[in-house]
């Protein structure tokens, strides 16, 4: 399966992007209305946003028009969003901003992804699947299994966090992760060690780095600002990309 490997006009891949996670409508009008953006991406969590509709689709076309793509994301409960509603619900709730965004994320557990995918492709967006763990870190095999599942039902990133709570959790994140080839890979450590792992992980090919802007959407996130300011430190790739923004934009 040929996967998308541009979010918005952006490629994916060697540079990680950093991605604004938005919780609250009062943040999604502060980034519609200009500013500073230290992020690749805007993360919209409709699932703590709100589903008011007119107003965020509006808001959305503006994000994007002034060149931040937007990931559309309703996040169930079960993998630690706010969304209690009917899938039935949340499928349409989707189906209605697809046309305003670049991205949809949704978890690879459900029955929600298949058709999600086959409409976002039509669409032209891209497909997030993720599969979120708050109690540890699963075996490196029935990772993997997710990732395969993911992959066979339209995903063109997969996205995998768990919690950290020892050692051997990170090195099994930086194992999968090598085994990124098949397409975009984006691997994170939840919780208070696995806020550690966040950079690390981005520097060894973690396509999407993850931060907030306002509240923390995860355990452990970092103020996007924050993250990028670490990432062009830490990671040569991410400040070469930096550099090269700066200077197209400087002409």
């Amino acid at each position: 399966m040929l996967h998308r490997r541009n979010l918005g006009g952006i490629k994916l891949g060697a540079v990680p992007r950093v991605v604004a996670s938005v919780t609250s409508a009062a943040d999604l009008r502060r980034i519609s209305s200009g500013g500073a953006r230290p992020f690749d991406f805007v993360e919209a969590r409709l699932d703590r946003v709100g589903a008011g509709t007119g107003d965020l689709l509006a808001q959305f076309r503006r994000i994007e028009r002034s060149g931040a793509p937007v990931i559309l994301t309703i996040r169930s409960a079960r993998e630690g969003g706010a969304w209690r509603g009917s899938e039935k619900d949340r499928a349409a709730l989707y189906a209605l901003g697809l046309p305003s965004v670049s991205a949809v994320d949704v978890e690879v557990r459900g029955g929600t992804l298949p058709s999600l995918a086959v409409d976002a492709h039509d669409l032209g967006r891209l497909v997030i699947a993720s599969a979120h763990d708050f109690r540890g870190t699963p075996p490196l095999r029935d990772l993997r299994q997710l990732v395969a599942k993911a992959r066979r039902h339209g995903a063109d990133v997969v996205k995998i966090a768990t919690w950290v709570r020892r050692a051997p959790d990170a090195i099994t994140l930086f194992e999968l992760l090598r085994e990124a080839e098949a397409g975009p890979l984006c691997v994170i450590g939840m919780g208070p060690l696995g806020r550690h792992t966040r950079i690390g992980l981005a520097c060894a090919g973690s396509c999407l780095a993850y931060g907030s802007f306002g509240r923390a959407a995860a355990p452990g996130q970092l103020p996007c600002g924050e993250l990028a300011a670490l990432l062009r430190r830490f990671c040569p790739a991410f400040s070469r990309a930096a550099l090269r923004r700066k200077t197209k934009r400087g002409g």
